[in-house]
């Protein structure tokens, strides 16, 4: 059928290509085809064959959300989450043992478009903005970077090919991996450098290069220990004495990682619960710092980190606003909600009601890990009275 028949010429550069006829008629002549659903482009270029999945995401993100509309889950965002894993996050996947171990070294976990659709739609289902710390939504939201999915899923396609019965497919590999020392963009080279980083590394590349399986529980469970390598650094950072965004939500709000490497972190009881949307969003904002707290508006704007708002002389920071601010409207607040300090009486303040001799990590989680719906509430009144303010 020459009407779809068409014709890619495959690096090359030059403008006198080759006219490809089927009698009388003349093939088309394109820069890219698809093929199983995988996009080829004239440049063989992956980062575009990625890109073509950015579509079947998108109207993934959309369904999700028009479900949650109809069946009044706008306000339950574990679902959305949930439902996130499910369509979101295989749409994101299709083919991506071929073009993806160009995204699978460390430090690109965030260097694809598909990642970027990934977090936006994970930032619009908690109501912070696009510039919140891509490792906190993750974390946030109980999801792993696609990084992850795509480099199993590729190492999953190796070790299958070991055992295939297609000559052929035996061949390209045997090419392709005598092609690496050559081309550090073909498929075996960017998959040897992706295992940088992980804890058997010269395992994992002793066996690429000699045709050896490589055991996927093991890998799979290094790539996790990769992953969360971020945290391990964050962990040995005073939140109070550094503005990093990473160590202040480790330390104060992170769900701590379960101990079976093979089970998801677990999200936070807030979003499991039946909040109102802008007290979702506000608790959210708080916990990732995406708020306009000075110690956060600081960073961006010609300011002060001290708090305006009393004569403390003390960073207006998320553990100041909670317990030590003195600003008359914050007191009274923490009135209303003196239930939340009761837990914690001994360390109050003698003098003044509700202020903390000394705010320490463990208090601060103590404070917002209470199972008592009335915390989200204080939190959100706090957000909205330092926004107005």
């Amino acid at each position: 059928n020459t009407a779809k028949s068409e014709v890619v010429h495959f690096n090359s550069l030059g403008s006198n290509l080759p006219v490809f006829k089927i009698g009388s008629d003349t093939l088309a002549h394109k820069d890219s085809f698809k093929y199983l659903g995988m996009m080829f482009y004239r440049i063989l270029n992956m980062a575009k064959s990625a890109e073509n999945a950015c579509r079947a995401m998108l109207t993934s993100a959309y369904r999700i959300r028009q479900f949650a509309c109809e069946h009044t889950l706008a306000d339950r965002p574990h679902a959305s989450l949930w439902l996130a894993k499910t369509y979101v996050v295989p749409a994101g996947m299709y083919a991506s043992q071929i073009w993806g171990t160009g995204f699978m070294q460390t430090g690109k976990e965030f260097s694809s478009a598909l990642q970027t659709l990934h977090l936006n739609f994970l930032k619009g289902s908690l109501g912070v903005k696009r510039a919140t710390t891509n490792w906190a939504v993750l974390r946030e939201c109980g999801h792993q970077p696609l990084q992850y999915y795509w480099f199993r899923a590729a190492v999953k396609l190796y070790n299958s090919m070991l055992g295939t019965n297609s000559n052929t497919l035996r061949r390209v590999v045997q090419a392709d991996l005598k092609l690496r020392f050559k081309d550090k963009k073909c498929w075996t080279a960017q998959l040897v450098q992706a295992f940088q980083g992980l804890r058997k590394s010269d395992i994992y590349e002793q066996a690429v290069r000699t045709g050896g399986a490589i055991s996927i529980n093991d890998f799979t469970a290094d790539l996790r220990h990769r992953l969360q390598g971020v945290w391990r650094e964050a962990e040995s950072v005073d939140p109070r004495g550094n503005n990093n965004k990473l160590a202040t939500y480790q330390a104060w709000f992170a769900t701590p990682f379960p101990c079976n490497t093979r089970s998801y972190v677990p999200l936070p009881w807030y979003l499991f619960l039946d909040l109102p949307k802008q007290v979702v969003r506000n608790v959210s904002r708080f916990r990732l710092r995406a708020h306009t707290l000075r110690v956060e508006s600081a960073v961006w704007q010609d300011e002060t980190l001290i708090c305006d708002r009393c004569p403390c002389n003390q960073a207006q920071d998320e553990a100041h606003v909670l317990f030590n601010c003195t600003d008359e409207q914050v007191c009274s607040l923490r009135c209303q909600y003196k239930m939340l300090f009761e837990p914690f009486a001994e360390d109050f303040s003698e003098t003044q009601p509700f202020l903390l001799h000394q705010v320490d990590t463990q208090i601060i989680s103590r404070f917002l890990d209470q199972r008592n719906t009335k915390l989200f509430f204080f939190i959100s009144k706090i957000m909205d009275l330092f926004l107005a303010g």
